[in-house]
């Protein structure tokens, strides 16, 4: 993962200082252990958080946290809300996001390109990724990614 610039470590405080985007990736029953030892170490000035913990909800994370700090990436808590059972939102999501990355490898298009041709004029699709947009979702990942570029440059 080094060629990518991505750094891996075992050491979840030093992850945290060195980071600015921090994807909390755990077995749903370690979230609260996880986030009790994390917690003191997140600035809300420089951090964003990203869930990917199937039946997790943000609200849930914020309580442990106990700070104003941003938090997204809560595909799996949305497939719940409109219905779906947590294992089926999380293979729906896994699944989603897997066929996607490999898309985009496969073909070695721009991500719009390929947003293009499965969007319908006023379709599901193209409207939730127009509110996620309008909820400053590219404009987040952007300023993460140029805030942990800026912290290597360092």
């Amino acid at each position: 993962m080094k060629e990518y610039g991505i750094r891996l470590t075992t050491d979840n405080i030093r992850a945290i200082k060195e980071s600015n985007l921090i994807v909390i990736a755990v077995k749903p029953y370690n979230i609260v252990n996880i986030l009790e030892r994390i917690k003191d170490h997140l600035n809300p000035k420089k951090h964003i958080l990203i869930s990917i913990i199937a039946g997790v909800t943000i609200s849930q994370i914020q309580e442990v946290v106990r700070i104003s700090i941003p938090i997204f990436r809560a595909m799996i808590q949305g497939g719940i809300q409109i219905g779906f059972d947590a294992r089926t939102a999380s293979a729906i999501v896994n699944q989603t996001v897997k066929g996607a990355a490999e898309l985009l490898i496969e073909r070695q298009e721009h991500p719009e390109f390929e947003i293009d041709k499965v969007t319908t004029p006023k379709g599901c699709t193209i409207v939730g990724l127009n509110e996620m947009e309008h909820n400053g979702f590219s404009s987040s990942l952007i300023k993460g990614i140029v805030a942990s570029y800026e912290k290597i440059e360092k």
